[in-house]
């Protein structure tokens, strides 16, 4: 066959191909598409908690989008994966008995993220505030109103995992020239979070379902399955490489 009326053969072929249709989580987010990526059952890695006193620190408030300084209760706690993080917990707790107890449940609910995922992360503001749950830069915020929503909804566990990749990832791969080529090859998004705002959230958004596809697939609907690996062979290839992982095929 002539060579233009290859590339001819090839468009054609291109564009008759089916696509997969969009799961009814696209245009909410990728937390939304399974509540049992991980659930409140899973094993936590979390095995202590030491109140370490108080500091003034400055925490962001992510209702106004601004920097505020807060003399905090702190506390260290332990995961069996020989991780520490530090949990800052505002003053509005009143004393460090009820911050704990905030501290304590937050830590568990850290630890059911994997440590492959979670090592990154390094500190948890804990906020007694209605605004969404944000990360980034090694910490992740947490807002008590939203965490409670999140949990009636059986996706905090999905929430903290987008936040963990915010803290832990986003600083050293988002802007990564192999990263960058994953996106470009896959030419599509798993998300419409992660297509409108790619630059801050395509990273965070693509994790939660690399984590979904590649540890928990029956986690997803078969055909949920199939679209996340179709829509994102790269990026899956990207987190195996950099998370050191076994090169497989994954099948649902």
């Amino acid at each position: 066959m002539k060579p233009i009326l290859t590339a001819l053969f090839l468009s054609l072929l291109l564009l008759s191909s089916p696509t997969l249709a969009e799961p009814s989580w696209f245009n909410k987010g990728a937390i939304y598409a399974s509540p049992n990526i991980i659930t409140s059952f899973d094993r936590s890695a979390f095995s202590s908690i030491k109140y370490k006193g108080r500091e003034v620190l400055d925490v962001y408030n992510m209702c106004k989008k601004d920097w505020y300084e807060d003399n905090a209760f702190l506390f260290e706690a332990t995961y069996s994966d020989n991780q520490t993080l530090e949990l800052q917990l505002e003053s509005k707790f009143l004393n460090n008995a009820s911050a704990e107890v905030a501290a304590q449940r937050y830590a568990k609910k850290l630890g059911q993220i994997p440590y492959l995922f979670r090592k990154g992360v390094d500190s948890a503001s804990i906020l007694l505030k209605n605004c969404t749950i944000g990360g980034g830069s090694g910490n992740i915020i947490i807002n008590t109103g939203d965490a409670f929503f999140l949990t009636s909804m059986g996706i905090l566990e999905e929430t903290l995992l987008h936040e963990a990749g915010h803290a832990g990832f986003d600083d050293k791969y988002k802007h990564d020239p192999a990263w960058k080529r994953a996106q470009k090859k896959d030419g599509q998004y798993i998300s419409w979070y992660a297509r409108d705002f790619t630059e801050r959230e395509d990273l965070a958004e693509s994790m939660v379902l690399f984590y979904a596809v590649y540890f928990r697939p029956k986690s997803l609907s078969e055909a949920d399955f199939d679209f996340v690996l179709n829509t994102m062979p790269h990026r899956i290839k990207y987190f195996v490489k950099i998370l050191g992982l076994e090169e497989r095929k994954l099948t649902y």
